[in-house]
């Protein structure tokens, strides 16, 4: 018997049997499940939304999430405001700015995003006018989103703020999300686990696992019985739950639980975000994000991190915004005369104006522009 007819025999002779074993333990209802963690994205409220199509915002592989195209945004609904095709809000933009016009990146959380408000109220949409009155004609890309950490906005940077080709990219975090208490992983460590939750390879082995009733026999015997698998899921739970005792400490620098962004990382964050900005020819400005005062009596955490970002710029040689200082600089808030909070931490329009006219001057002064005219 020629050699290839054997080796046909022998391929046909297993796949009858590993069919005929599938069909056996199928048909005596034989399943041992794999043992893996809950999946937890953002949160169990916000979990809800990302796997809806009504949603705000889809799961995203490298950033967790992130807003969903064609999504209506609640606060621009006069202008039946929606988000764009590559998820961010405010207009399209070709891939370069024309000629002689300053592209700008802004990277942020909800304030950034301009939660609360009509998009033209943003600090995003405001500072193209600004920019205009000083004889500098710019396009401001508003890449800002709900929930993000300075670690997301990284990802974010790397995944649509770099193809964008700025010549300045805003960088405005710490304001809240970065020191709040992880679900279970820090947000590098969720992040390193989605991409490899999503590698095709492991995707694969995955589906075989789940699927595959020999594969199934096969986990059985090396982990045991099912009811190890309830007690991993216990073992989860009980982290989950031992992170929340800490929580009553979550606003004081004697937290024990484990922060989405502490301020080591935060820091270490800002220095690769840097160094990725720079080496697209663009340059980073801070912002320093504004609180009101009573919740950072609240969560005196939130004190440093604001120090951080004014330090680590004074080091790096880095333009900062104080937008913190400016929101309790008495005559400036006086002149107005309206509201900068929705909230604790969430801009007005007035708000959104002051951030706008800081950033503004201190571009226009990098640019070499003037004075608004």
């Amino acid at each position: 018997m020629a050699l290839s007819r054997k080796l046909a025999l022998s391929a046909l002779s297993g796949a009858v049997f590993v069919a005929a074993g599938e069909l056996v333990l199928r048909g005596v209802g034989f399943e041992h499940p794999a043992l893996r963690d809950p999946i937890v994205v953002w949160d169990a409220q916000n979990d809800k939304e990302l796997h809806s199509e009504e949603g705000l915002h889809r799961v995203s592989p490298t950033c967790l999430w992130e807003p969903r195209p064609g999504a209506r945004v609640p606060w621009g609904a006069a202008e039946d405001e929606r988000i764009a095709t590559d998820t961010r809000r405010g207009p399209l933009r070709p891939e370069h700015a024309p000629a002689g016009v300053l592209r700008i990146v802004a990277l942020g959380d909800s304030s950034t995003f301009g939660w609360g408000e009509p998009y033209s109220n943003s600090y995003c949409a405001q500072l193209e006018g600004l920019l205009a009155e000083r004889g500098l004609p710019s396009e401001v890309v508003d890449l800002g989103v709900i929930g993000y950490t300075v670690r997301q906005g990284l990802e974010r940077w790397r995944e649509l703020g770099r193809a964008q080709h700025p010549d300045v990219v805003i960088a405005a975090f710490g304001a809240v999300n970065d020191h709040l208490a992880a679900v279970d992983l820090a947000d590098d460590l969720r992040i390193a686990q989605s991409r490899e939750r999503l590698d095709p390879l492991r995707m694969r082995a995955e589906w075989v696992r789940d699927h595959s009733r020999l594969v199934h026999l096969g986990a059985r015997v090396i982990e045991g019985p099912l009811p190890l698998a309830a007690e991993r899921r216990k073992q989860w739970f009980d982290r989950w739950e031992a992170q929340r005792a800490h929580e009553p400490r979550l606003g004081f620098t004697d937290y024990a639980g484990v922060r989405r962004v502490d301020l080591r990382l935060f820091e270490a964050t800002l220095v690769e975000l840097r160094r990725d900005v720079e080496a697209a020819g663009a340059k980073l400005v801070l912002v320093c994000m504004p609180r009101q005062r009573d919740f950072e009596m609240q969560n005196p955490i939130l004190v440093d991190y604001s120090e951080l970002v004014r330090r680590h710029a004074r080091e790096q040689g880095l333009d900062c915004i104080d937008a913190h200082a400016a929101f309790r600089d008495r005559a400036r808030v006086e002149l107005r005369g309206l509201p900068l909070f929705h909230d604790m931490v969430h801009p007005t329009a007035a708000g959104h104006r002051l951030i706008a006219e800081d950033l503004a001057a201190a571009i226009a002064a990098r640019a070499g522009a003037g004075e608004p005219r």
